[in-house]
């Protein structure tokens, strides 16, 4: 069977970032993230692990 590099992509998980590696990531203030999070869909997509909130930075390049 021969294997494509986007088979090796999709084996390899990419890493996720927390809030203020997001924002340090971003250009945008925790805060700002916080808020566009609770209280606007118009913010980058999420994920909660738990209490921890992650970004993929893929959906951040994205957004911005």
């Amino acid at each position: 069977m021969i294997r494509r590099k986007n088979d090796y992509q999709r084996c390899i998980p990419r890493r996720k970032l927390g809030t203020k590696e997001a924002s340090e990531y971003s250009g945008v203030s925790v805060s700002t993230l916080t808020k566009l999070r609770c209280l606007s869909s118009n913010g980058p997509r999420f994920a909660k692990l738990g209490r921890r909130v992650v970004y993929d930075p893929q959906d951040l390049d994205n957004w911005i």
